[in-house]
């Protein structure tokens, strides 16, 4: 009898080891990423065709696909953005490979044809397993034979975290002598290897007209607005309207937008709104362990969600970062580890990726601002945050 309870004993707690294994893997997630919505009939192709290179060699394959996957949402994101109504023609090559995918280097799963936003998805979930080396530089030589007997300009965009393909800067300038100014070079860095986006820059820059960009440039929809529309479209001329007869311009809330364009009346003084007079807002809200100043790995989502917002909104002067604690503790321990906190997350924004230092300004409060009750474990958990908010006049 002991034995049996024992050995009972022993497979719960292997069973709540696989659990607990489980339960951190869950919260790495692959990244989603919103299409733009571009209107159709307003604007003209910028490029006759375009390529999108797909990284799925073994780096990107571990853990659990979740690279892969992520560059395949950031591939039919591009590809949900692009107006139906452009006539392109579209293609979308894979290089790597595990053996359950294919055999080869490189494969061309979709076009070189004329470009629906069906068939390039149809192509994409060809697309399942990662796997084998990084042939980066074979896929770009193929790309400039895919394209070599095609009319106009040419797009090849290259989706990989950039690591282990050392040949591809090489391969890139190749194809860009053959094609001369038919031909631009974009990339779009997935993970946060500093190795792989400089690789990737290189074989941008060797496209010469091209860019190098990272998927958390382009997690919110303005971000892939912005990068769908700087390869792809051309906004269409517009005959300019007969000028209006000059009216006194009123602005009552003193926004810098003229109240018959203002779709935010009575804005505060001192917030920074948008073109249509409304408040341009981030609220983040990252919360820390006990008597803890250290970034969870769960909140990098919202860390480079900030960097995003801070990137896209080059007008805004600054972000305030605002450091809490819960009650617990003497009112100045809790002072300075709320400006801890604080610290950490300006430290992020700058150290990770790259945020002027002089556009975040860190405050700490203490326990003087709670959310929540700190009579409960659940709600001295909420106290103890870091708060980003956009855009308010700084407090003194």
């Amino acid at each position: 009898m002991r034995k049996t309870t024992l050995t009972t004993l022993g497979l719960f707690l292997i069973a709540g080891l696989f659990a607990g294994c489980a339960g951190l893997k869950a919260d790495k997630q692959p990244t989603e990423f919103t299409p733009a919505n571009f209107a159709a009939g307003q604007y003209d192709a910028k490029v006759n065709n375009f390529q999108v290179i797909l990284d799925a060699s073994m780096t990107m394959g571990t853990p659990a696909q979740r690279d892969l996957q992520s560059a395949k949402n950031l591939a039919s994101a591009i590809n949900r953005s692009i107006p139906a109504d452009l006539a392109l023609n579209g293609g979308l090559r894979s290089f790597g490979h595990s053996d359950r995918q294919s055999p080869n280097l490189t494969d061309l799963v979709y076009g070189m044809t004329s470009h629906t936003q069906s068939g390039f998805q149809q192509g994409l979930d060809k697309i399942k397993y990662a796997g084998g080396n990084s042939p980066l530089g074979a896929a770009l030589l193929a790309a400039g034979q895919d394209l070599a007997g095609t009319q106009g300009k040419s797009a090849i965009i290259v989706i990989s975290d950039g690591l282990q393909m050392e040949d591809a800067p090489a391969a890139a300038k190749k194809i860009k002598a053959e094609m001369g100014d038919r031909l631009c070079i974009y990339t779009i860095a997935i993970g946060d290897s500093a190795a792989g986006r400089q690789l990737l820059e290189k074989v941008a820059q060797a496209g010469e007209c091209g860019s190098a960009t990272t998927d958390a440039a382009l997690i919110s929809q303005a971000g892939m607005a912005s990068f769908v529309e700087t390869v792809f479209l051309t906004p269409k001329a517009v005959a300019a309207p007969a000028p209006a007869p000059a009216v006194a311009i009123i602005d009552s809330d003193g926004d810098g937008v003229p109240d018959h364009l203002d779709q935010c009346p009575d804005t505060p003084r001192g917030v920074i709104v948008d073109e249509r007079g409304c408040p341009i807002e981030l609220k983040l809200h990252i919360e820390f362990d006990f008597d803890k100043a250290d970034i969870r790995p769960r909140h990098k989502a919202d860390i480079d969600r900030a960097a995003a917002f801070i990137r896209q909104y080059p007008q805004v002067p600054y972000i305030l970062i605002a450091g809490h604690t819960d009650s617990i503790g003497t009112d100045a321990y809790n002072q300075k580890l709320s400006e801890r906190r604080a610290n950490a997350v300006r430290d992020a924004l700058i150290k990770q990726h790259g945020i002027d230092a002089k556009r975040l300004v860190a405050r700490g409060y203490g326990e003087s601002q709670p959310i929540a009750t700190n009579d409960t474990p659940e709600g001295r958990q909420h106290n103890r945050r870091v708060e980003l908010i956009c855009c308010v006049v700084i407090p003194q």
